[in-house]
């Protein structure tokens, strides 16, 4: 077995398990087939070929480091162009890397190849990141249209040393601002990973230090809750479209048969109101953020139950009318409210049915993607 200096690209979607609770399985299984569809014809059109995929992560192999860059600027065009199920947004993260690996049975080893993976974790949603090996190999054969801005020097998981890192036509613009859970809330991991993606942005344009960009990061992980969110983001500006319009701080529900869903990793407005004939919003929160330290729900139903399922942490005061049918409590764990915690308030009005609460213990965080 000889080693051989080969390029090496890594791909992977952020934000995988918001796509698959907003769209649901089959949805989403079509969704990943195009993205991998998508990048196969990008590598292939630069000699590329496909080692493995697993889930939403993508491995390719090129000989040319030229060539991989410029598949993986294709494979992001290709993937901004598409049009998505339920107008959601797909983006990929893309890594790329040159060095040695050894073949073997269709295999490659070698630290290289890792390298390569750990690039492609540190990208944000719609940038590619090469290492310093692949720019300096590939940068005399990229055309004008494909700069190499500096992003910055990293430690990358399991490796020694750090990185220096390049974005291929600078980094993908975050439109909106990750906001802070409200006053009192506990951080889950999404919430650190949306900031950790912020702060990797501004480092690439300059508004952090390498140095100050690390020991943020070690502020942000040791965080626990929103203040020392907030406090992460300081000093840092507002990206455009950050501010949260009138219109989404409530919702309306209106249904006339059938049911309404939210589940998965949401945000809750201030106010909720429903409105429905033959039916009743299915609301589950055990993954959701809510909009402020107060949540007001107000269902009224000719025929219907609403039901709620919300985590131990969360106080919930029911009330409401029904002629026939009424409100109550399925299940609830003797837990303790923390003093000044969130809260959910639900009003339900229904001539045949109530209200259905099941207030659990709160399900451990999905690993991001």
């Amino acid at each position: 077995m000889s080693a051989e200096t080969l390029t090496f690209l890594f791909s992977d979607i952020e934000g995988s398990t918001g796509l698959l609770a907003k769209l649901g399985a089959g949805p989403f299984g079509e969704l990943l087939e195009r993205q991998a569809a998508t990048l196969e014809t990008a590598a292939s059109r630069h000699g590329g070929r496909q080692v493995d995929r697993q889930g939403d992560g993508c491995f390719f192999v090129f000989s040319s480091a030229s060539e991989a860059v410029r598949a993986a600027t294709q494979a992001q065009d290709d993937l901004a162009a598409a049009e998505w199920p339920q107008g959601v947004a797909v983006k990929v993260r893309i890594g790329v890397h040159t060095g040695e690996a050894t073949v073997t049975g269709g295999r490659f080893l070698g630290v290289a190849v890792h390298r390569a993976a750990r690039i492609c974790a540190a990208a944000t949603g719609g940038q590619v990141l090469i290492s310093t090996t692949t720019r300096d190999v590939a940068a005399d054969a990229l055309p004008p249209e494909l700069p190499l801005v500096e992003a910055g020097e990293l430690e990358l998981k399991g490796l020694d040393g750090r990185e220096r890192l390049y974005a291929v036509r600078g980094s993908a613009a975050l439109a909106v601002r990750p906001r802070p859970a409200p006053p009192g809330l506990r951080l889950a991991d999404a919430d650190r990973e949306r900031v950790a993606t912020l702060l990797r942005e501004h480092c690439v344009q300059g508004r952090l230090t390498l140095e100050e960009f690390s020991a943020r990061l070690d502020e942000l992980y040791a965080a626990a809750t929103d203040r020392e969110l907030v406090a992460v983001l300081r000093e840092l500006p507002e990206p455009a479209g950050a501010p949260v319009p009138a219109s989404k701080r409530f919702s309306l529900l209106f249904l006339l048969i059938g049911s309404v869903q939210r589940r998965g990793p949401w945000r809750v407005p201030r106010r909720i109101f429903a409105f429905s004939l033959l039916g009743a919003p299915d609301l589950d929160f055990r993954q959701a953020v809510l909009g402020s330290e107060e949540v007001r729900i107000t269902s009224i139903s000719l025929v219907g139950v609403v039901t709620a399922i919300v985590p131990a942490g969360i106080d919930v005061e029911l009330g409401g009318l029904a002629l026939v049918g009424g409100n109550d409590f399925v299940t609830r764990d003797q837990i303790a409210q923390a003093p000044g915690g969130p809260r959910i308030r639900i009003r339900s009005f229904a001539l045949f049915g109530g209200a259905r609460i099941k207030h659990v213990r709160p399900e451990l965080p999905p690993a991001a993607s």
